[in-house]
């Protein structure tokens, strides 16, 4: 678990791990947090009677290299994530560990429910599958349905994790970087989205929530290149449907942007050269 400025929701979501049916180790990666994170660490730590390794950052670094430390530090041979104001349903390790089993897989993918103001919804579209091969693990995971381009509600193997470049020091979409990747490393992949592994808490001011500004607008191009051009070089007949329509939703948050944030960082060159690397057209 990273965690930046989270007091306020950290306590709920590390007990969301201590009432795991099977408990994990745990790592908290504190990115130098101005708040009282901390102390919310180390209530849940006495409260709970929780082992856990606590990491604090001398300097705030960023979700990207935080999570880079946490794989660091990690001897288990498997890894999940949680975000610090999100929640594990009860059995999501439990439920990862059997697929796991059950498949020797390298990856499994779970399901995601999303809860705002108390309500949780599983609107996912519901799907099963199990890959033996990467190369069809890659391509399906390349299709918009499947696509899921968040480390939270997967377990993957860590060497996977060590064999492919290290998290991107991005501050935003630092997941987006690296998910591909391990899809392309993964020779085991289960997708289980028939039920929720992990729940997204939508709040106001998260991350995830506030991305229209011109650095962070930025940064998902940037990635978005960088995962137009791995597709062409390893596996150029996979569908671009999820690149498409990721190209889609950057192009409409440039939109938003003021105009005086339009000319900043050759935002609209880099969309104007996915468009042609994509081969499409956007109004």
């Amino acid at each position: 678990m990273t965690a930046y400025n989270s007091g306020e929701y950290i306590f709920k979501s590390l007990m969301s791990i201590a009432n795991q049916t099977v408990r994990p180790d745990l790592i908290v990666v504190d990115d130098a947090s101005a708040d009282n994170t901390m102390d919310e660490v180390m209530r849940f730590k006495e409260q709970a009677e929780y082992p856990l390794r606590f990491i604090q950052l001398p300097h705030n670094m960023g979700a990207g290299l935080a999570k880079r430390v946490g794989i660091e530090e990690c001897r288990n041979e498997f890894i999940t994530f949680l975000d610090s104001d999100d929640f594990l349903p009860r059995r999501a390790i439990e439920m990862f560990l059997e697929l796991q089993g059950k498949y020797d897989a390298d990856m499994v993918c779970g399901g995601v429910a999303k809860a705002e103001r108390g309500e949780m919804v599983h609107d996912e579209k519901k799907h099963f599958n199990f890959f033996d091969n990467h190369v069809e693990a890659f391509k399906s995971f390349m299709t918009w349905e499947l696509c899921n381009l968040f480390a939270n509600s997967k377990l993957v193997r860590k060497s996977i994790l060590d064999s492919v470049d290290p998290y991107s020091e991005n501050r935003f979409e630092e997941d987006t970087d690296s998910i591909y990747k391990w899809f392309w490393k993964a020779e085991k992949v289960v997708v289980d989205t028939t039920r929720p592994f992990y729940l997204y808490n939508i709040r106001p001011g998260s991350l995830v929530q506030s991305r229209k500004d011109a650095g962070k607008v930025r940064c998902s191009i940037d990635s978005l290149l960088k995962m137009i051009k791995f597709v062409e070089w390893n596996c150029p007949d996979a569908t671009k449907d999820a690149m498409i329509m990721d190209l889609v939703t950057i192009k409409s948050r440039f939109e938003a942007l003021p105009e005086e944030e339009k000319s900043l960082h050759n935002l609209r060159e880099k969309i104007e050269e996915a468009c042609r690397m994509l081969k499409i057209k956007i109004s």
